[in-house]
């Protein structure tokens, strides 16, 4: 019934104390008073405009973090994608992924049982042999891989059990095991609306159902992927869980790192996915890797995705009566 002397008094504080002031008067218009000060039709309209700015506020007050640093070969992985498009072959990709820093285990194909036993005494002892499919890649319940195979003996009954299980037209390759630790899928892609993109997940049938992935746009810098692979709701397997060893957390964010690089430099690479990729105590080792090339288009989005230093304070006070409030300030009065 006062919003006269109420308002007065609101402007009056707000120009003696140093917490942020929002207004909200009830039945009455907005008096002339108030300009100045953020005035909304109801207290909730009111306080959710100042979560909202302290969520902005502490967003821009986070350490961004750097960039990696680490040689790579960018010259070299644009040679190996120019004008290809489709899915790369499996040694093209992993030559192009090895200008980033990432290895992907070798496997070879192998067509009998003689073969399959040659291609383990290559690769070293102990091995897998498993069919190169990936419905059976990622369904350890269809039984399309035999694990830990120490000798040759062990090699040809796996190959032969396999191709009786798997019939002829399903391929099979012997792969040296990576050590134990938790399965992860690590990708990136070419968005249209943000541009690239890199995800993270644990690798699996049951979080790609509960779609239990993150994503962040490039460039990454070392804070962004500590951030990522703490994200996603199974992250706490990663970090030691009901008793089992954390894995290597720092090798796992460098190796995101330089997926985030790859994608940034490489847009040529429209989808990229790494799974499974075995995160273990000491190392992270990739088994499988997939590169879709396509043409390169115009990154729109470059500008924003670029780190700057912001020309204004973080939004740290309240607006001020008389035309002397900050851009910063200002926007509390844009929000709704």
């Amino acid at each position: 019934s006062l919003p006269g002397p109420v308002a007065a008094g609101a402007v009056e504080a707000a120009e003696r104390i140093t917490v942020p002031i929002l207004a909200s008067m009830q039945g009455v218009g907005m008096p002339s008073e108030l300009v100045g000060i953020p005035a909304y039709p109801s207290p909730e309209a009111a306080v959710t405009a100042l979560r909202r700015v302290v969520g902005y506020a502490q967003w821009r007050s986070r350490p961004t973090g750097t960039e990696p640093t680490t040689a790579v070969r960018t010259e070299e992985a644009r040679g190996l994608i120019a004008g290809l498009t489709g899915r790369l072959p499996e040694e093209r990709a992993a030559a192009l992924l090895d200008c980033y820093g990432i290895t992907v285990q070798p496997a070879e194909l192998v067509t009998s049982p003689r073969r399959a036993a040659e291609a383990a005494q290559r690769l070293g002892y102990p091995v897998a042999v498993k069919a190169r499919s990936r419905p059976y890649r990622h369904r350890p319940d269809l039984r399309g891989q035999r694990l830990d195979l120490p000798d040759a003996a062990a090699v040809r009954a796996a190959w032969a059990s396999l191709r009786s299980q798997l019939g002829p037209e399903v391929p099979i390759v012997v792969q040296r095991m990576a050590p134990v630790g938790v399965s992860v899928v690590v990708g990136s892609e070419e968005h249209p609306k943000y541009g690239p993109l890199v995800s993270f997940g644990l690798s699996g049938p049951a979080t790609e159902l509960l779609g239990d992935r993150a994503h962040h746009i490039v460039p990454l810098t070392d804070v962004d992927a500590a951030r990522l692979v703490r994200s996603v709701r199974a992250a706490p397997l990663l970090l030691g869980y009901l008793g089992s060893a954390p894995v290597d957390i720092a090798a796992l964010e460098e190796f995101v790192l330089c997926v985030g690089r790859l994608a940034d430099d490489i847009p040529e690479v429209v989808h990229l996915t790494l799974d499974p990729v075995i995160v273990s105590t000491g190392r992270v080792t990739v088994l499988s890797a997939e590169v879709v090339a396509g043409p390169s288009v115009p990154r729109a989005d470059a500008g924003p995705r670029r780190f700057w230093t912001p020309a204004v304070p973080v939004v740290d006070r309240p607006p001020v009566r008389g035309g002397s409030a900050q851009h910063g300030h200002a926007v509390h009065n844009r929000l709704p």
